[in-house]
């Protein structure tokens, strides 16, 4: 049991920034969309890729 805890511990090298804010401004914009398209009874529902442009 004496090496029981690791010594040296690994850690990440990953700088990069999150894109979590860039994922709910685009669900939050499809979200308004699909909602408006269902109050049309004749619209077609638009995919996510149509909304948001992912190298954005």
């Amino acid at each position: 049991m004496s090496r029981s805890k690791r010594k040296t511990p690994i850690l990440p090298n990953c700088t990069a920034t999150s894109e979590k804010s860039e994922k709910q401004k685009a669900n939050r914009k499809l979200r308004r969309i699909v909602k408006e398209k269902l109050a049309v009874p004749e619209g077609e529902l638009p995919q996510k890729k149509e909304i948001s442009d992912i190298w954005n």
